[in-house]
């Protein structure tokens, strides 16, 4: 668990020299405080899996990748993208173009051809923001 003073410092576990009572205390005092003297919180802190499955839009990085190798250029996948793709739905269009963005950085339009087909197109990795 993560705790702070509320000033903003934090720490990664309960100072030693507080008891979980004197924290409890504490936690009300901050709550309460008017007089700008430091209280401990407790921060509520995310593991790791949480914080990758915030970043991932609440597919898998298989999906993702899967979903990505499906349009971006398979010798270079920093290039321009565009691509266009039949037979897929709505909900496999949103995660393309998710991956799409997850991957190379840029913001991707994608637009409905037809019933079941949809283009794709980014500006590529090596040639958005994050790019060499």
């Amino acid at each position: 668990m993560k705790y702070q003073l509320t000033d903003g410092t934090e720490y990664f576990g309960l100072p030693q020299e507080l008891t979980e009572d004197q924290f409890e205390e504490e936690q009300r005092k901050a709550e309460e405080a008017t007089d700008g003297n430091l209280y401990w919180v407790k921060v509520e802190a995310r593991t790791q899996e949480e914080h990758m499955e915030s970043l991932l839009g609440g597919y898998t990085h298989e999906e993702l990748q899967q979903a990505f190798n499906a349009v971006a250029d398979p010798d270079n996948w920093k290039a321009p993208i565009k691509a266009t793709i039949q037979g897929i739905s709505r909900e496999s269009a949103d995660r393309i173009q998710y991956a799409m963005e997850f991957y190379t950085a840029t913001q991707c339009q994608v637009t409905k051809a037809n019933k079941d087909t949809f283009r794709f197109e980014s500006v590529g990795y090596r040639n958005g923001p994050a790019g060499p």
